[in-house]
């Protein structure tokens, strides 16, 4: 596997830092749209890679690739923990990697089934899990006890 990283801390440390983050900002954009896939291992390590399969190490990778209109059908980010791969799904106003990094996940999938799946009008947000539906709405918390199958 191929990594193809960012310039050294080093050379980065040299500039201001709202100059550092343009820098580092371009970096990203122009990787992303060359290589599919962005690794942030568990140990530290973080680079770009290609490749159609999910690089096997440990920790998140993003899809470069994903688009918004695959929001319910492509994962846009994947963690793997032990050998066990979590997908992450983002919604479809979710922007590609690295333009929006920090949006909610709307669904998490593990061997092909939900582990959980999240609605949020802005207001207040439903979790659907494998037991039941919890609900926060203006800072209330309430759990519904039915276990779903």
């Amino acid at each position: 596997m191929i990594k193809h990283r960012l310039p050294p801390r080093e050379v980065l440390d040299r500039y201001a830092p709202t100059v550092r983050f343009n820098i580092i900002n371009g970096y990203h954009r122009k990787l992303a749209s060359k290589h599919r896939w962005y690794v942030r291992e568990w140990e530290g390590d973080f680079y770009y890679t290609d490749g159609d399969d999910l690089p096997t190490v440990e920790g998140e990778m993003f899809d470069c690739r994903w688009s918004p209109a695959e929001w319910n059908t492509r994962p846009y980010k994947y963690n793997v923990t032990n050998g066990m791969v979590t997908e992450e799904y983002r919604s479809f106003s979710a922007k590609p990697w690295p333009d929006d990094y920090l949006s909610s996940a709307i669904g998490y999938r593990s061997n092909g089934e939900w582990l959980m799946k999240i609605y949020n009008d802005g207001k207040r947000w439903f979790v659907r899990d494998k037991h039941g539906w919890h609900t926060n709405y203006c800072g209330i918390y309430v759990r519904y006890s039915e276990v779903t199958g």
